[in-house]
């Protein structure tokens, strides 16, 4: 529960901080709005201040904050004068004008937001503005105001406006009309209109777009951070799961007689603890049963030599007095043999079974090869080996020279005990290890028993074990399967294209002659 408590976890943290960070973004994007659609209004007020006497101050700008229904002050330098723009105090605006050379109070204007009355109280306030000044002045004023907005200020004739009858009648009563837009519900901007004295014109402010808390171009963005960090959080918590599967994994791989104590997986009592926990007892199971089972064979294995060395020694005893029988004595120690060197099949195959620590040199594999197989020919006369490459580098893995050399006979022998004629025996470069393949020209295997040749004391019951009577055990291809997996290599059985059976040996090239690639 852990794992999905800690997605579900990092999914609500994400979320909850872009929310957070949205409503950051979004006051610190509303604080601007409102210091760029107020600084009209804020000139003008202060325009207006400056103009009255200062015992009329006072009540003129109550006058004025009544029509936008907003606080205005006025600071002076007891009650400290605040950096011109907007800030938050309270659940409120606190806008700040700017205060001018010679100017000893400064205008602080506190609002909840844009309003109606307040764009409404700005056309009047302009129309007031331009009002006072002379009329060869009003141009210069009124490009005065226009360059202290941030939005559009224009004075066009009355039939240009586009407003509805109702709002042409408010406007020729000398009322300032507000005209709104919205999409799908949602309000776009706002505009006003007030006439222009008696000239048919008309003071347009607008059109002032509403403010946006969640636009567009502001979601997408936050929408895709927010699955990039989602996944980059799901993705972290993933790859320490997978650290600890690797752990288990290493686990798993490492059970075997000679056990090493791998990553050790910890948790909180999760899944995966508990999952690691079993493959632990479990471990400790088989290694017991293991080491029950090496122990078993190397007693079992010693206990039958002292009966054995008895048995040849009367053997011998029985020898002298049965002149008349030599056949029979020299039977009983034929099977003496057979059964010293099952035994001794047996200590060999549990000593690789175990993960012996082997003593690594640098071997030419194709000198072993070739020396094999001129032994194989001396000790056969009826069966041809012979060795084929167009390689004409050695062959050089690290390994143990003991162990290669009796890998190559336990196949080499394995082939010439069912070929018919000859054993041919192939090597060939590949990009990381070398190929050698074995062939002979025997019966081959049967298509149900290939995959169970190396295994331990396995003898299928076809032309390859009854065509040549000669004894096996079962333990050759085994044997010789464990010393290439010691070696980081691996033995494939399959039939050859013309008939007979081909082991495939694979090995790690040694590093330092892994340079080159050829193929035959």
């Amino acid at each position: 529960m852990s794992i999905y408590g800690g997605i579900v976890a990092s999914v609500l943290l994400v979320t909850m901080g872009m929310y957070f960070a949205i409503q950051h973004i979004n006051q610190a994007r509303y604080l601007s709005y409102l210091d760029d659609v107020s600084k009209l209004t804020v000139t003008l007020v202060n325009n207006g201040v400056n103009r009255q006497k200062p015992e009329n101050r006072e009540r003129w700008l109550n006058l004025v904050a009544s029509l936008m229904d907003v606080e205005l002050q006025l600071l002076d330098a007891d009650t400290g004068y605040r950096k011109t723009g907007v800030d938050k105090q309270f659940e409120q605006y606190w806008i700040s004008g700017p205060r001018e050379s010679g100017q000893s109070y400064q205008v602080l204007m506190i609002s909840s937001g844009l309003t109606e009355k307040w764009l409404s109280a700005t056309t009047f306030l302009a129309l007031n503005e331009i009002g006072h000044y002379p009329i060869e002045q009003r141009q210069q004023v009124f490009d005065s105001i226009k360059q202290s907005a941030t939005f559009q200020v224009e004075r066009i004739h009355s039939s240009g406006i586009e407003l509805t009858s109702k709002q042409q009648r408010q406007l020729e009563r000398g009322d300032t009309v507000l005209v709104r837009s919205a999409n799908l519900g949602q309000p776009e901007w706002i505009s006003a209109y007030a006439p222009w004295g008696n000239t048919g014109d008309a003071l347009t402010i607008g059109p002032i777009p509403f403010f946006q808390p969640y636009p567009l171009h502001l979601l997408l963005p936050a929408l895709a951070i927010t699955l990039v960090l989602i996944a980059l959080t799901v993705w972290l918590i993933l790859n320490q799961l997978r650290k600890r599967l690797v752990g288990i994994e290493k686990t798993v791989d490492a059970i075997g007689p000679k056990f090493y104590d791998g990553e050790q997986v910890t948790g909180s009592g999760d899944a995966i603890a508990a999952l690691n926990s079993k493959i632990i007892s479990m471990r400790k199971r088989i290694e017991r049963l293991l080491d029950e089972q090496a122990y078993m064979v190397r007693a079992v294995s010693h206990d039958l030599r002292t009966p054995i060395s008895k048995l040849h020694f009367r053997l011998e005893t029985i020898a002298m007095l049965l002149q008349e029988q030599p056949n029979l004595v020299e039977q009983c120690r034929q099977d003496l043999n057979s059964l010293n060197a099952l035994i001794d099949e047996l200590l060999t195959y549990e000593r690789l079974s175990s993960k012996p620590d082997l003593k690594l040199e640098k071997v030419d594999l194709k000198a072993l090869l070739i020396s094999e197989v001129d032994e194989l020919n001396q000790q056969s006369t009826s069966i041809t080996s012979s060795f084929d490459t167009i390689c004409s580098e050695p062959f050089y893995v690290q390994g143990n020279t003991l162990l290669l050399k009796r890998l190559i006979a336990n196949l080499l022998t394995n082939a010439n005990k069912y070929a018919n004629t000859k054993v041919v025996v192939k090597g060939q470069k590949q990009e990381h290890a070398w190929l050698i393949s074995i062939q002979d020209d025997g019966p081959g295997f049967a298509p149900e028993v290939i995959e169970h040749v190396f295994k331990p004391f396995f003898k299928a019951d076809n032309a390859r074990t009854t065509s040549t009577g000669q004894a096996s055990y079962g333990l050759g291809l085994a044997i010789a399967r464990q010393i290439a997996i010691q070696h980081q290599g691996d033995i494939q059985a399959s039939n050859s294209a013309k008939g007979g059976a081909c082991l495939t040996i694979t090995l790690p090239i040694s590093p330092a002659e892994n340079t080159s690639v050829v193929s035959d």
